[in-house]
């Protein structure tokens, strides 16, 4: 098993859609969404905040 952590700036974006609102993402993930049990509007409101994280430092082998 290998391990990589990785620490970095993260920002939230409050004025972009949720990713249930973004038909491409909805398209590349519905079927992990559906593992979890979620339909797109589902997960879109339990994971209703976006963000985005800037990597800054990679430290693993």
């Amino acid at each position: 098993m290998e391990i990589v952590v990785f620490t970095g700036e993260a920002e939230i974006y409050r004025d972009i859609p949720t990713a249930d609102q973004v038909p491409t993402y909805v398209e590349k993930y519905r079927d992990g969404m559906g593992r979890l049990q979620m339909t797109p509007k589902e997960f879109g409101k339990t994971y209703s905040i976006p963000i985005r994280v800037k990597p800054l430092k990679l430290r693993g082998h």
